[in-house]
């Protein structure tokens, strides 16, 4: 009676650890029947096992026969591998099938989807040797920006011939575009000041001034006072104004020409 193979489980469970390399073999399971569909239950059977490179008919790479017999439920469980040595297959270089004979008769060809990953590592694992020149297609990187000594926060920019360092900021910082060059400057607040009550006033004449207390974190570069008889006199809209100096503290301004 022609037998029958039914196959209900094909699995590849790897026995690794991280102290061992892993064995080179996989678990293979299949249930077998006859053409009936009757279970071949306790029979001893020889299966043939074949990888097959490339398609269906392709060179046989490995191969393999087990002597076993059915459990009560027509179940064979097989490691493909433990018979002779399977580090001879190129796991990664190609497809691979599966041909199974049982008794001299050919029950099917299905291919191997999925490789047995730990023996594709342990056939891989020598294929670097970890020097960089022995890569292949290697990045040009004569076109990268390498800049001497760079620095933890440096930005770069190219200033049309060349590329620059800008070394880190400083806190309350800000970067800025100055000369067509990006630059570090500091946030500048608004001096503080007081003004003096005007005294000693008169047809044209008066005294006021001020005392400068914060220069808000820059250069103060000229102080005085500015009047006109429109509100809110500024530099660009005035009717006169004084010029009492530079820097912080106390300063005194003499307002003349004043207009009756």
């Amino acid at each position: 009676m022609n037998k029958s193979l039914l196959f209900i489980l094909f699995t590849f469970l790897m026995a690794t650890s991280t102290i061992s390399q892993p064995p080179a073999q996989f678990n293979y399971q299949a249930v077998l029947r006859d053409d009936a569909g009757t279970l071949l239950a306790n029979e001893e059977v020889d299966v043939e096992i074949s990888i097959l490179k490339t398609s269906p008919e392709g060179e046989a790479v490995f191969s393999e026969i087990h002597n076993t017999e059915t459990n009560a439920f027509g179940l064979i469980g097989l490691h493909i591998g433990s018979v002779n040595d399977l580090e001879g297959v190129a796991w990664g270089d190609d497809a691979y099938f599966l041909e199974i004979q049982v008794n001299g008769e050919l029950m099917g060809v299905s291919q191997l989807y999925s490789v047995p990953f730990a023996l594709h590592t342990k056939t891989s694992a020598d294929a670097f040797s970890g020097n960089y020149e022995d890569l292949e297609n290697l990045p040009v990187l004569d076109d990268f920006v390498a800049l001497p000594n760079p620095q933890t926060g440096d930005m770069i920019f190219f200033d049309g011939e060349s590329w620059n360092a800008i070394p880190v900021g400083e806190d309350d910082q800000y970067l800025i575009i100055q000369d067509d060059e990006p630059q570090w400057a500091t946030l500048a607040l608004k001096p503080e000041v007081v003004t003096t009550a005007v005294s000693n006033i008169t047809d044209h004449s008066a005294v006021s001034g001020g005392n400068v207390i914060s220069d808000g974190g820059a250069e103060v570069t000229g102080r005085g006072v500015v009047w006109g008889t429109n509100p809110g006199p500024d530099l660009d809209d005035h009717d006169g104004y004084t010029n009492d100096g530079q820097g912080t503290g106390p300063f005194t301004s003499e307002l003349t020409g004043l207009a009756e």
